[in-house]
C-alpha cells in the first residue's frame, strides 16, 4: 500500500486509508478479539466513520492527550529505547 498525503504534505485527509491499512496487516497477526490502536490526539482520528470502522472490526482507539504526545512518548521509552541509545553510540 502507498502512504497517501494531500497536496500540503499532511496526511489528514487519509485517516480512513491508514486505518483500513492497519486492519488489514494488523489482523494477520491479532492474537484476542480486540487490537489496539495508539493514536495521537488529531482530531481526524475521531471522526463518526473511524469510530464506527473500528467498532465493526473490533479495534481499541486510543488517542493521547492533544499536544501531549512528546512528552509522553510511549513507544520511545518502551519499544525503542535500546535502539535509540545504540544510534546514539554509533554516532558518536
Amino acid at each position: 500500500m502507498k502512504v497517501h498525503c494531500n497536496e500540503g504534505g499532511y496526511s489528514n485527509d487519509y485517516a480512513m486509508c491508514w486505518l483500513k491499512h492497519f486492519e488489514e496487516f494488523s489482523r494477520r497477526q491479532q492474537r484476542g478479539v480486540y487490537r489496539f490502536l495508539l493514536l495521537d490526539g488529531y482530531g481526524s482520528h475521531f471522526t463518526l466513520e473511524f469510530i464506527r470502522f473500528c467498532d465493526e472490526h473490533k479495534i481499541i482507539p486510543f488517542g493521547m492527550p492533544p499536544n501531549l504526545t512528546h512528552l509522553l512518548q510511549p513507544l520511545d521509552l518502551v519499544c525503542f529505547q535500546r535502539l535509540s541509545h545504540r544510534y546514539v553510540m554509533a554516532i558518536e
